[in-house]
């Protein structure tokens, strides 16, 4: 990983470098002659894994020399990144550093072959794998080019990419249908989506989401919600959301296990409940227990209430405040 704002030695000790640049080209320069000579005894080699080396420490801790790095800095370190891939082709971390660079640079291209390096090392990296087939279909000019790109990948010629994948792939094409207003084709790639990855919290939201929003039918409305669970059990709101589905129709008992399940998370994430979230409880538990439980409850919490005030109006008194 590059890290552009580490320290170097002569800053600790209150001395910065005159030309960072001019020192690393210097660096090159030096590593690529002493290398000429073993290169030379060899043959032409591809591949150098010891100059390779060399070069990345080189461009990473220039980088580190500069407090706040710009593109050109970043530019210098992508470049000689790239020459330090080329010696060690088969190095995907480093191919993974350098696309990085190639990113903060601004350099569309070496990024995508640095992608291509990544994916030829790792073909199970579906990030890699998701950023080139992006870029790819983001270069059409069209709106009708890039959904054939996309008919493509999702299709019979995409059947190797991983699933995970294609389901990011299927819900950047539904947003697109639903840009041109084709609801039905939406609807059939967000369907996709959440069917070709059941963990794609986005897809099976924007499904929530929308069916909440078009459909009486509140079993199906439930449905999406206990997908979207699926993705994210430990999301608050989405219990908070069954709670409400769950209670509007009579389901108090069931309604409260999801509510108590957003209120120990709640609690867990903020350490408080909202006043909303304590209405909803007081709510089901009258519905469930009871008003004769709640009104005890409420009594004791404002009995506590009036002692806690009238200790400290004792205390104010005393205190001849």
């Amino acid at each position: 990983m590059i890290a552009p704002k580490t320290p170097s030695r002569s800053r600790r000790i209150g001395r910065k470098p005159a030309n960072p640049t001019g020192w690393v080209l210097a660096c090159v320069l030096a590593l690529s002659a002493s290398a000429a000579g073993a290169q030379a005894d060899r043959g032409a080699v591809t591949q150098d894994p010891e100059l390779s080396a060399a070069l990345t420490r080189a461009a990473v801790m220039d980088l580190g020399l500069h407090e706040s790095p710009t593109t050109r800095d970043y530019e210098l370190t992508a470049n000689l990144l790239s020459i330090a891939s080329d010696l060690e082709p088969d190095d995907v971390e480093l191919a993974r550093t350098l696309v990085q660079a190639s990113w903060l640079a601004g350099e569309q291209q070496m990024m995508l072959d640095a992608t291509r390096r990544v994916i030829r090392n790792d073909p199970k990296d579906t990030v890699a794998q998701l950023r080139l087939i992006s870029s790819i279909i983001n270069q059409k000019q069209t709106v009708e080019e890039r959904i054939e790109s996309y008919e493509r990948f999702l299709g019979s010629g995409g059947s190797s990419l991983d699933r995970s994948v294609r389901s990011r792939l299927a819900l950047d094409a539904a947003l697109l249908e639903r840009e041109r207003g084709n609801a039905e084709r939406f609807i059939q790639r967000l369907h996709q989506a959440t069917q070709l990855d059941i963990s794609h919290k986005a897809a099976a939201s924007l499904a929530a989401q929308y069916h909440s929003g078009h459909t009486d039918d509140q079993v199906t409305v439930l449905d999406y919600q206990f997908k979207l669970l699926n993705t994210d059990p430990l999301d608050p709101h989405v219990h908070l959301t069954i709670t409400r589905l769950l209670a509007a129709q009579g389901a108090h008992a069931e309604a409260r296990r999801f509510l108590n399940n957003a209120v120990r998370l709640f609690r867990l994430d903020t350490g408080r409940l909202s006043p909303m979230v304590e209405e909803i409880r007081i709510a089901i538990d009258w519905q469930v227990d009871g008003p004769e439980e709640i009104t005890r409850a409420l009594n004791a919490t404002l009995n506590d209430r009036r002692t806690a005030a009238r200790d400290q109006h004792k205390a104010y008194i005393e205190a001849q405040l």
